[in-house]
C-alpha cells in the first residue's frame, strides 16, 4: 500500500514525444536561474530563479537581497499568457493580455541560449495544450501571498471586480426598463 504501480503496458502507452514533453516540464519544476533587468534597465541586471508550479499554472519567480534592492518574489499566472516568444540572443518574454492591452508581462535573459530554448518550448506546449483541451486549463491561482508587488496584485484584482459588475449589470438591463410589469410576473409566479 501506498508503492506506485509500474506497468510495461502503460509506459508503453506514452509516446515518445509525451516523455520529452514531460522532461522538459520536469526540468522546469526544477527551476533555472535567469536575469531580469531591474529599475527599467538602469541598475544593469538581477538574478531570478524561475521555477514552474506542480499545476503548470504559474511560474514563480525570486530576486534575492542585493545591496540597491530588497528580495522580490512573484508569480506568473500562465493561464492569462498568449505565448512565449523568444527576444534576441538569450532573452524570453510572456506575452499575455487580451486584444489592444496584450504585451510583454515579464521578460528575462538566460546565460545560453538552450536553456531559454528549454522553457520556451516546453511553456508553449503547455499554453498549446490548454488551447486544444481547454477542460486541462487551470484556474488562475494567483494570490496576494505570493507575490512583494502588492499594489499590481490589487489593481487587477479592482479590474476583475469591475469587468464582473459590468457583465451583471449586463444581464441586469432587460429587467430594469420594464418597471412594475415585471414585479407583477414575478409575484404571479410566486403564488402559482
Amino acid at each position: 500500500m501506498g508503492q506506485g504501480i509500474s506497468c510495461d503496458c502503460l509506459e508503453q502507452a506514452i509516446t515518445g514525444e509525451d516523455k520529452e514533453f514531460m522532461l522538459r516540464v520536469e526540468t522546469l519544476r526544477k527551476g533555472q536561474k535567469f536575469m531580469r533587468s531591474s529599475f527599467l534597465g538602469m541598475m544593469g541586471q538581477r538574478e531570478v530563479f524561475l521555477t514552474l508550479t506542480e499545476d503548470n499554472s504559474r511560474v514563480q519567480w525570486k530576486a534575492n537581497k542585493t545591496t540597491f534592492s530588497s528580495e522580490e518574489i512573484g508569480e506568473i499566472d500562465m493561464t492569462t499568457i498568449k505565448t512565449v516568444k523568444l527576444s534576441g540572443i538569450s532573452n524570453m518574454q510572456f506575452i499575455g493580455g487580451e486584444g489592444d492591452k496584450s504585451g510583454v508581462v515579464f521578460e528575462v535573459s538566460s546565460e545560453d541560449p538552450k536553456t531559454r530554448d528549454l522553457w520556451v518550448i516546453a511553456l508553449n506546449e503547455i499554453i498549446q495544450d490548454w488551447a486544444s483541451h481547454p477542460d486541462k486549463k487551470p484556474r488562475s491561482q494567483i494570490s496576494a501571498a505570493g507575490t512583494s508587488n502588492k499594489n499590481e496584485y490589487f489593481s487587477k484584482r479592482q479590474e476583475e471586480i469591475k469587468e464582473r459588475e459590468a457583465a451583471a449589470k449586463e444581464m441586469k438591463k432587460k429587467y430594469l426598463t420594464g418597471g412594475m410589469k415585471y414585479t407583477a410576473i414575478a409575484m404571479a409566479n410566486r403564488q402559482s
